[in-house]
């Protein structure tokens, strides 16, 4: 079996740098999930569909979910702040055969997905 990995992130603007401030939530299907709940992104972009398999703390979100679609695998999502910006990752792993030309075909959506609403901060 093949494993093939991608990491799609940006930077985010914060407005506000303080240590009780809590991180940008997880997007559209997956905000308020809860662990074994089954989430599909919205159809514009139709970036994953999964379960949820760990959610992490509420004041740091940072959900694992199993893929069933594009292909098997998982993603890792998570936000780290970083002075005045917030460092957002998801993190795509599949499994197959086909697991890197998929991953590949399948990067741009993660990215529109990651991008839509998490954008980059104009310079």
């Amino acid at each position: 079996m093949v494993l093939s990995g991608r990491k799609v992130t940006t930077f985010v603007q914060r407005t506000a740098c303080h240590e009780h401030e809590k991180l940008p939530q997880p997007t559209e299907g997956l905000a308020n999930a809860t662990e074994q709940q089954r989430v599909v992104t919205p159809s514009d972009t139709q970036a994953f569909e999964a379960v949820v398999e760990r959610t992490g703390p509420q004041d740091h979100p940072e959900p694992v979910v199993r893929l069933d679609q594009p292909a098997p695998g998982f993603a890792h999502l998570f936000a780290l702040p970083m002075g005045r910006m917030t460092y957002q990752s998801a993190r795509f792993f599949l499994f197959g055969d086909d697991a890197a030309s998929i991953a590949k075909r399948e990067e741009p959506k993660w990215r529109t997905w990651l991008g839509k609403h998490f954008p980059t901060p104009a310079e």
